[in-house]
């Protein structure tokens, strides 16, 4: 019996994040970010300190190519998202900025570790 409650004390976390709605894949932005336009230039300094801000804080999770498969994203619920992806292409720029700065689940927000521009140049460097 101890055995059977200690295997399932081990699949619990498993268990909730499959089922709660928190961790599904799908992260929606409220209706008000996909209006927000980016207002840094797409220009080769803003892509620079973007790339710069990506290698030292994302890449370790959505991985060097953009798609998701960095180590530190292995066992995450749910996956970090695939820059390379269609569905990721489809999101607006203020979509994007809104998504860096509050976060979800493991994915930290950074709203208070780097300025608005560092956070739209980095908007900027995922569209490449």
């Amino acid at each position: 019996m101890h055995f059977m409650l200690s295997k399932g004390l081990i699949l619990l976390p498993f268990i909730i994040a499959f089922f709660n709605p928190m961790f599904a894949d799908e992260w929606t932005a409220p209706a008000e970010a996909a209006a927000v336009v980016n207002p840094i230039a797409s220009t080769t300094d803003a892509i620079g300190s973007g790339r710069a801000i990506y290698q030292q804080t994302c890449m370790i999770c959505h991985g060097t190519a953009g798609k998701g498969d960095g180590q530190g994203g292995a066992f995450l619920i749910p996956k970090p998202a695939n820059f390379t992806a269609p569905s990721f292409s489809k999101q607006k720029d203020g979509v994007v900025f809104w998504k860096i700065t509050t976060g979800r689940n493991a994915m930290a927000g950074f709203k208070n570790t780097f300025s608005d521009i560092q956070r739209w140049q980095l908007v900027d460097y995922l569209r490449t």
